[in-house]
């Protein structure tokens, strides 16, 4: 297995207690992120800043070391973490600003998103939860996507959202089993056909087993 490389984080008016709690979800996430995280006050990649940051430090435009803002207000940004903490959220903004900062570090690294097949149907099969909903514009492409299976050109033509972030969002969803790739020939009508009968086989086989586990008792 290829070594990963090694980030460093740190914080900067994050109360102890939530700096313990966030360095504890970071440990146990580490097996599963992209990049190793390692907690260092020293030339840190990313800085996570307390909910009383000001506002000017998220304007100035920072290259390295990237940014995060902890949160307890309903603000829809990449930028910000809302409290209480949530794993799945940090996994994704620590795996996104990981794959940002090799970006910029390794010549011709490409985002994991930018070589999906933009003519290739998805379906959405729930409603997203909330940290893959932290813009308008992903908002936007969700509630578009609760209509049919649609290919990333045909989101980006009826959402008008910028096709990376098209291709961003949909991504994200894959990776987190929201969405299901659907062939191009395969009709909605014919998707549910097949997701029915799976879920009658599965009930089938349930019952099977439940009427053997009586009989079994029963002897």
């Amino acid at each position: 297995m290829p070594s990963r490389k090694m980030l460093y984080f740190c914080f900067k008016g994050v109360a102890c207690r939530e700096a313990e709690l966030f360095k504890s979800y970071v440990r146990v996430l580490n097996v599963n992120l992209k990049h190793k995280w390692v907690y260092s006050e020293v030339t840190p990649d990313l800085i996570i800043y307390g909910e009383a940051a000001s506002e000017i430090i998220l304007q100035k435009n920072l290259r390295l070391p990237y940014s995060l803002v902890l949160t307890s207000c309903d603000i829809q940004s990449e930028q910000h973490l809302h409290l209480p903490l949530n794993s799945a959220a940090i996994a994704i903004a620590f795996n996104r600003i990981g794959t940002l900062i090799n970006g910029v570090a390794e010549v011709g690294k490409v985002a994991p998103w930018s070589d999906l097949d933009t003519s290739r149907c998805y379906r959405m099969l729930r409603w997203p939860p909330t940290h893959l909903l932290r813009s308008r514009d992903r908002m936007r492409l969700a509630t578009v996507m609760t209509r049919q299976a649609m290919s990333i050109t045909a989101l980006n033509k009826n959402s008008g959202v910028d096709i990376a972030l098209c291709k961003s969002f949909v991504f994200d969803l894959y990776e987190s089993g929201i969405v299901v790739e659907q062939s191009n020939d395969m009709s909605v009508k014919d998707f549910t056909r097949q997701i029915t009968a799976s879920s009658v086989q599965s009930g089938i086989f349930s019952r099977i087993r439940n009427k053997l586990s009586r009989l079994t008792k029963g002897n």
